[in-house]
């Protein structure tokens, strides 16, 4: 029997959830869609959000249980897309007027702009724009597939330490 595998999400755990949501959802631009909640002596919060195509892509989980190693070290867990340049520019002036701290400023990797802001529990999170994201093709699951390639990577963007 062959499996049709399906990626559902990227689940973090976060120390508050009211605090998350402001980033993800106020200055990202995520949008919440559902929860989960366990009452009782072991209480746990689920909120997930999506992307602009309204499909699920996050899970922020709060519980005592699940506590949140303070400082995340390495590459960010996962990477937002924005599908404008002007997108771009806004997320990192939205970043920047919320008071968030930015590991990685704004650079040009050839036609693509990233940055990486901290989420409040100091969990990278790559913003990217890249042209032509939606035509690019990303191969099939038969084994032939595209590699991008750049000149050089720029300084600090690879095994950035936080804290």
């Amino acid at each position: 029997m062959a499996i049709s595998p399906r990626f559902e999400n990227s689940r973090i755990l976060v120390s508050n959830m009211d605090a998350s949501l402001a980033f993800y959802c106020d200055t990202l631009g995520l949008v919440p869609v559902g929860g989960f909640r366990v009452k009782g002596e072991t209480p746990l919060l689920e909120i997930f959000l999506a992307d602009r195509e309204n499909r699920r892509c996050l899970t922020l989980q709060e519980s005592p249980l699940t506590p949140v190693a303070s400082g995340t070290t390495g590459y960010p867990p996962f990477v937002i897309t924005v599908a404008t340049a002007a997108e771009h520019e806004e997320a990192v002036r939205g970043v920047r007027e919320a008071g968030y701290e930015i590991a990685v400023q704004p650079l040009q990797l050839g036609d693509t702009a990233c940055f990486m802001p901290v989420d409040p529990d100091g969990y990278l999170v790559e913003v990217i724009y890249q042209p032509g994201e939606d035509d690019l093709a990303w191969g099939n699951v038969d084994g032939e597939y595209p590699i991008i390639e750049v000149e050089a990577m720029p300084d600090g963007l690879l095994g950035r330490t936080l804290k």
